[in-house]
């Protein structure tokens, strides 16, 4: 059998490239969808038989909104990928004003949907001052 794949851009098949959703819809049309499934048994960010998979190999759910993989799963409620989900930067004030509560990055990420991680990198960049050099 022939793959419907066969001849098209490769990019697509990453899961976090624009093309990914077109990439989708194609491996589940595709006649020889086993076969790719068989050929890579540890598919790492890729799209193979009609599902997507993260760099560590887990399959990724679709966001709720566009249709896209989303790498997002389990940072929080909002279950969007980070396409239909922006930055921190519209959370700014809320961040400050939650951690100067005294809540820690994790209970912030909670409910902004973002990563421990994610949010100290962001209380970081905000708060950053020049250091100055001691004589």
């Amino acid at each position: 059998m022939t793959p419907l794949c066969l001849g098209r851009d490769p990019e697509w098949w990453g899961f976090n490239h624009d093309g990914a959703r077109l990439a989708l819809a194609i491996c589940r049309r595709c006649p020889a969808a086993g076969e790719c499934r068989d050929d890579e048994p540890e598919p790492l960010g890729v799209i193979r038989a009609g599902v997507a998979y993260s760099d560590e190999g887990r399959a990724l759910p679709l966001c709720s909104t566009c249709g896209y993989p989303n790498a997002r799963v389990g940072f929080g409620s909002d279950e969007r990928c980070e396409r239909c989900m922006p930055g921190l930067t519209r959370w700014r004030t809320d961040i400050a004003r939650w951690a100067g509560e005294g809540l820690s990055d994790i209970q912030i990420g909670r409910r902004v949907g973002a990563t421990r991680r994610q949010v100290a990198d962001f209380r970081r960049k905000q708060t950053s001052v020049p250091i100055r050099e001691v004589a």
